[in-house]
């Protein structure tokens, strides 16, 4: 089991951030991450992501921002104390641009939130990655 600020310190670092999302290859840049208004840009596929610190409460809440061709999205990362260890929540708020794009970001989207955190979990108590494919 891993305590608020262990799973805070996993989110937190660049370096293991290709752990837990799926897809990214290349941290680009990391300017004051995860302080307010900081920036990480990774690369996921061939996108380049960049994320906008606009909250960070450590080791209770992290919310980015991240803007793409597709979408405007908001993520928040909250960390509870939970008995021994902690309970981890990502919420998204989405705001697509076209319509055909909103159709592919909720399908992509949507498979990848769940295998996120249970990469996120895995790492977070094993100091590695699950296993899970696919």
């Amino acid at each position: 089991m891993s305590s608020p600020q262990e799973v805070w310190n996993l989110l937190v670092n660049p370096a293991r951030l290709p752990e837990w999302i799926r897809g990214a290859k290349k941290i680009v840049a990391a300017n004051g991450y995860p302080a307010k208004d900081g920036r990480l840009s990774f690369r996921v596929g061939p996108f380049r992501v960049v994320e906008r610190v606009i909250d960070s409460k450590a080791p209770e809440v992290l919310r980015v921002q991240v803007d793409s061709p597709l979408a405007a999205v908001v993520v928040t990362h909250r960390i509870a104390a939970q008995g021994a260890g902690s309970h981890y929540e990502k919420s998204v708020e989405v705001e697509w641009k076209g319509f055909w794009r909103s159709v592919l970001g909720r399908v992509v989207l949507g498979r990848n939130i769940p295998r996120e955190i249970a990469r996120l979990a895995s790492a977070a108590s094993n100091g590695r990655p699950s296993d899970e494919k696919g």
